[in-house]
């Protein structure tokens, strides 16, 4: 199972943060074993370290990309966070928790997928796709997942109406989405699914007719044409952001997610709500802060003991540093990680409201 999936998580009460988790999830016999520790000490009621949090999972359902987890006895006498849900939607991690049996108060959970992360396989044998954030991927395979949303041809965004893109990959199936026109100018759409290859989709296109209209009855569409089949890469591309598609009759392009943050520079995408946890030498930090200041090309937080910027835009290497407050400030501790905009891939760092303040995640 190639160590497990590593995730980072965070419990969120209404709009409020709860606690930050780095998360491993292993197979175990016939089920699974998840394990979370949080970033910072945790002191539970009465009075108890929370160091670590062991559960007993299971499947959801037969084939299912969700599991339900119970707490197991190692920590018989506490009531925190005693069950949970969650499931994966390509990298990203949605689920709900139990505060207490007592309160019985539902908290949200969001995080992201680490790089060289795998979702366990109910089969040992069976290699998975690695659910990745950003690096090529582990001795499994070397398997991409996009980043889902709405995607664009690069040369075709000139802020005037084109063709779209709708893309979602989740437990390695993919739906792909077209909006275009016809020959005769007419807009249409063509869809089609199938599975999901290692960092690539090769998918039959289709255009149907006959649906249901706004304010209409129950109608059932039906398919026109078979179009041709579309071809995504993203093995070569810079980042989950970024990719290569090809749409019947037509030379390879260039496709780029949508970015509706309006950041005017890759330091704004670092603005926002972050834990971190950054180290020198025996020295280990692990802190909370609201970037929300751009000072001569770093983002830092308002009293300027977090500074946050890119090492290597291209590479999507990011660093973050610690630093004593005054007329000289000094380095103390550090943290470098990629970063695409979306979610880090590394468990030193989460990025959990954006710069308007809204918890990021599904």
């Amino acid at each position: 199972m190639q160590g497990g999936q590593n995730a980072v998580w965070a419990t969120i009460d209404g709009t409020n943060l709860h606690e930050v988790w780095q998360s491993n999830l292993v197979q175990a016999g016939a089920g699974y074993r998840l394990t979370l520790r949080p970033f910072s000490q945790v002191i539970a009621p009465p009075f108890t370290v929370i160091r670590e949090l062991n559960y007993d999972c299971h499947r959801a359902s037969q084939g299912a990309a969700g599991f339900d987890c119970t707490q197991d006895a190692s920590h018989a006498d506490l009531d925190y966070l005693p069950t949970l849900s969650f499931r994966y939607a390509a990298a990203d991690v949605t689920g709900t928790a139990v505060a207490s049996e007592a309160s019985g108060k539902a908290l949200k959970l969001v995080g992201h997928l680490l790089a060289n992360g795998t979702v366990p396989s109910a089969n040992p044998a069976e290699c998975q796709p690695a659910l990745q954030t950003f690096v090529p991927g582990n001795s499994c395979n070397a398997s991409r997942i996009p980043v889902n949303g709405t995607w664009v041809v690069a040369d075709e965004l000139n802020g005037k109406p084109g063709r779209g893109i709708s893309m979602d990959v989740q437990n390695g199936v993919a739906v792909l989405q077209i909006f275009d026109y016809l020959s005769t100018g007419a807009s249409t759409f063509h869809m089609g699914s199938g599975a999901y290859g290692q960092s690539a989709m090769d998918i039959g296109l289709f255009q149907y007719a006959g649906g249901r209209y706004f304010g209409g009855p129950a109608r059932t569409g039906h398919e026109v044409q078979d179009a041709g089949a579309a071809y995504i890469d993203l093995q070569q591309a810079d980042s989950l952001v970024e990719g290569t598609i090809q749409f019947p009759r037509e030379a390879p392009k260039k496709i780029i997610r949508m970015d509706l943050t309006g950041h005017g520079s890759p330091a704004e995408s670092l603005l926002g709500y972050w834990q971190l946890s950054m180290s020198k030498g025996n020295l280990r930090v692990n802190t909370r802060a609201t970037l929300d200041r751009i000072t001569d090309g770093v983002a830092t937080n308002s009293t300027g003991s977090v500074r946050c910027q890119f090492v290597s835009v291209a590479e999507r290497r990011a660093t973050c540093g610690f630093y004593t407050v005054g007329a000289a400030p000094q380095e103390m501790a550090s943290t470098t990680f990629f970063y695409n905009g979306h979610s880090p891939a590394t468990g030193s760092v989460m990025k959990i409201k954006d710069s308007k303040g809204n918890v990021l995640g599904l």
